[in-house]
């Protein structure tokens, strides 16, 4: 078995078969790569379901003075961006926020970090012990774990462009 993230039911299957722990790479490189925005006009983007209290994070963020440009979807077709779409929508953005795991029971990283390193914008990250398997706060990603850290993080981020290539630099070395 190859797992993405360590997991308490992996203890098991490990009775039966050999387990990998391995993140792998499950956003192309080529593919964000194609898409070369002439600069990065969007502040900070999230696209994505309306869960884990999204709504919350995104109105404080908006309260805060932070230009957010966000698209909620509900996972369907009619709903959703086109790939392209998406993928110069994330070129185009500073910072790319997240707020969560796959799931509280899985604890898996979803693909958002993902996106927002290949896409060279940094990862504004609900900070969890599962990401510090992988990267390093402040390295990799930036982290909050409140609102007002949220807001803070962003701002400053928005301030020191220099900080802000440094870490997604950092994020997408580690990436590749």
């Amino acid at each position: 078995i190859i797992a993405m993230n360590e997991n308490s039911y992996l203890d098991e299957a490990r009775k039966n078969c050999p387990v990998i722990v391995y993140p792998g790479i499950p956003i192309d490189l080529d593919l964000f790569d194609k898409f070369k925005p002439p600069m990065r006009d969007l502040d900070a983007l999230f696209i994505g379901a309306r869960k884990r209290y999204r709504d919350m994070w995104c109105a404080y963020m908006i309260e805060g003075g932070i230009p957010l440009h966000m698209k909620f979807t509900v996972q369907s077709i009619q709903d959703s961006i086109r790939a392209n779409e998406f993928i110069e929508m994330h070129k185009r953005s500073r910072i790319i926020f997240n707020n969560g795991l796959i799931s509280s029971k899985d604890h898996g990283l979803n693909l958002r970090i993902f996106e927002a390193i290949t896409s060279g914008a940094v990862l504004l990250q609900q900070d969890f012990d599962q990401m510090h398997d992988y990267f390093v706060p402040y390295v990799h990603y930036a982290p909050f774990n409140n609102v007002h850290e949220m807001i803070s993080t962003a701002q400053f981020l928005l301030k020191h462009d220099e900080i802000t290539e440094r870490i997604s630099s950092a994020a997408m070395d580690w990436y590749k």
